[in-house]
């Protein structure tokens, strides 16, 4: 007995949601206003995936389950394999012609993992889904696949294990793995956040809440329906909408889980009037064509934003979007349709021969763009080589930002200057943009005979009580205990001047729009966290200064400037308007300078010899960039700051 696809009743409100779903994600790609949180779509994806798959394997309970496990996954492998492969071919064309070889030599790790159904693993080693870096990463959205191929296969194996227990105690089973795996998501959201995002073990219980409603059928009455699918279909709007700033997957993971189920329910009878909507003919073929415009949308997108370096303009990226539904259209039609319906089916052996060859095909050419550092061979242009990457560089940066906390709440702090106890001291508390100007602070301290101590962490404020944080709880608490550490590493160093030095990025600020900043105090907070630490340095005799921030761009200066010179584009085009630097820091930097104001502390401003005029500069006056990235300075931009950091030293005795 096979697993017969005819057996289970058809559905065109699922289609419907499907469409609401890919749509909110694509949105979200293509960061249309409105759609912060389009990427929950995922999460409707997986509750419909399990809620079908488990349907799909109920038909076989009780027949023989090896030819119905054979045959479950030789139908998966037709369903995903040729639409995916495809994609990946003509991917790779693109990354090899377009992507400099830091980037090729990524996106050839990215193919490896991707064709293995592991791409949630590559993804979580490249770093965050909402890290500025995977703009440019045209398989990062494969991760999703990972997560479900992983789960098809565990799971019918599973019910396999199972097969002998009754219908409600595999559902009692599979509620109290959901469960599990729900509150291990809770916790990792706090303690490992990317993990967390991207494996199975933390997504599998929204794939889980599809498969109980699937086991566990309920029946409900029409008015009942009306007001769960009213409120489902509202609920994911709503966190489609707001997510960004909602904790995930806490929240927004919850509740669009819920939502996505009660809409399952609701509209089993098809009679209920958002049944009705999502089976409206536009919607149900757009959620047929649903798994195309998944794999092409972001490749897509992200191929633009590579090319354009700036945010495409909006009439490109609405015809991007149509191109992209033109593709997904032709290829449900071309390559869908005819593998699934057996036009082109071959044999099961040829099959699986194929699959093998292209799957080998792939991670032979993933592995040569990755052992080959990206082909730089291949490009007559190249991004700027930065000396920062030396390794005395790097070997400096590690030893001064991974102290354990431990070692910072006694003060054993990494410092240049004189040893000794009579030179005047200054402690430098900041984020990675203190770390980058470890040289010129090195510089100073040895000119000045000044004992320079630092305490860096990655996306902390220094600030106790507002902290900045990329990504919810974990950064907060992340951040707080390193704040506390410092308070107490200045008690025990007692310098005379403390340096506050951090990107001061607003919370609300335009750029960067996947990594903005958040503070866990909004407002009046910032004011007050400034206050009281202000207010504790004066009682104690220390001064403090505030570096301020360098302007920060959508893109990586070495990038930009390359691919500008690829399009025949002069560097001046990619420089910031003084005014566009000014507005992303005004709110939080305001309230430095109304300290600065009232003599509690002084400032220091790059943005002063950055942005001269009514345009900031990328280049130093010899030319080297300034940037080794999108917002932190290079070795020659901390050089060219040298000055700007020098006013935190004056008086000093």
């Amino acid at each position: 007995m096979g697993l017969e696809p005819a057996r289970i009743k058809y559905r065109a409100d699922i289609d419907g949601l499907r469409a609401l779903a890919v749509g909110a994600v694509i949105l979200y790609h293509a960061r249309v206003p409105g759609f912060a949180g389009g990427y929950v779509g995922v999460d409707v994806f997986f509750v419909i995936s399990g809620f079908l798959i488990t349907q799909l394997l109920d038909q076989v309970r009780g027949a023989p389950w090896t030819p119905a496990l054979a045959n479950f996954y030789l139908r998966r492998a037709r369903r995903l394999l040729p639409a995916l492969f495809v994609m990946l071919a003509v991917c790779t064309v693109l990354a090899t012609a377009l992507y400099f070889p830091k980037d090729l030599k990524n996106y050839g790790r990215s193919l490896v993992y991707s064709v293995a159904f592991l791409g949630n693993f590559g993804a979580a080693m490249q770093g965050g889904y909402f890290d500025p870096g995977a703009r440019f990463a045209p398989l990062r959205h494969l991760w999703s696949l990972g997560v479900e191929e992983q789960f098809y296969l565990l799971y019918p194996l599973a019910l396999l294990a199972t097969s002998g227990l009754r219908k409600s105690s595999q559902a009692a089973l599979l509620v109290a793995l959901a469960t599990g795996s729900l509150l291990l998501s809770f916790w990792g959201a706090v303690h490992a956040p990317v993990l967390n995002f991207y494996m199975l073990p933390t997504r599998a219980w929204e794939l889980m809440t599809g498969a109980v409603l699937a086991t566990t059928p309920l029946r409900t009455k029409q008015r009942t329906n009306e007001l769960l699918g009213a409120c489902g279909i509202v609920g994911i709007l709503i966190v489609v909408g707001y997510a960004r700033v909602i904790t995930f997957p806490g929240t927004a993971g919850l509740v669009t889980s819920l939502c996505t189920g009660m809409l399952i329910v609701a509209n089993a009878s098809g009679r209920t009037t958002v049944a009705r909507i999502l089976s409206l003919r536009p919607l149900v073929f757009t959620g047929l064509i649903s798994y195309s415009l998944y794999l092409w949308h972001a490749p897509l997108i992200a191929f633009l934003d590579y090319y354009s370096i700036r945010e495409p303009s909006a009439p490109v990226l609405g015809l991007t979007l149509l191109v992209t539904y033109l593709i997904s259209t032709a290829s449900w039609v071309f390559i869908e349709q005819p593998v699934r319906t057996r036009k082109l089916a071959a044999a099961p052996r040829a099959i699986i021969a194929a699959a093998a060859f292209a799957t080998v095909v792939f991670a032979a050419l993933g592995y040569g763009f990755f052992r080959a550092d990206g082909l730089p061979g291949r490009m007559a242009v190249l991004p700027p080589a930065i000396a920062e990457e030396s390794p005395e560089f790097s070997a400096m940066e590690a030893r001064c930002t991974g102290l354990p906390l431990a070692e910072i709440t006694v003060g054993h702090l990494c410092s240049f200057g004189p040893q000794t106890d009579s030179a005047p001291r200054v402690l430098v508390w900041g984020d990675s943009h203190a770390g980058v100007l470890l040289p010129v602070y090195q510089s100073l301290a040895i000119a000045r005979k000044v004992r320079i101590y630092f305490g860096i962490r990655g996306a902390c404020w220094p600030l106790p009580g507002a902290e900045a944080a990329g990504s919810g709880e974990f950064w907060r608490a992340r951040c707080a205990a390193f704040n506390a550490a410092m308070l107490q590493a200045v008690e025990q160093l007692n310098p005379q001047r403390v340096i506050l030095n951090a990107y001061w990025l607003d919370p609300g600020a335009k750029s960067e729009p996947e990594f903005r900043r958040r503070v866990s105090g909004h407002g009046t907070e910032v004011s007050d966290a400034l206050n009281t630490l202000l207010a504790g340095m004066r009682r104690r005799g220390r001064s403090v200064c505030a570096v301020l921030t360098v302007p920060g761009y959508d893109y990586p200066i070495p990038y930009a400037v390359a691919m500008a010179q690829r399009r025949n584009i002069d560097d001046d085009a990619l420089a910031l308007a003084r005014s566009d630097a000014l507005r992303e820091f005004q709110s939080v930097e305001a309230q430095l300078r109304l300290q600065a104001g009232q003599d509690a502390l002084r400032i220091a401003d790059p943005k002063d010899v950055i942005c001269p005029g009514d345009r900031c500069v990328i280049r130093a006056p010899g030319g080297a960039l300034l940037y080794r990235d999108a917002n932190h300075v290079s070795l020659a931009g901390a050089r060219f700051l040298s000055g700007t950091v020098e006013r935190c030293l004056a008086d000093l005795k």
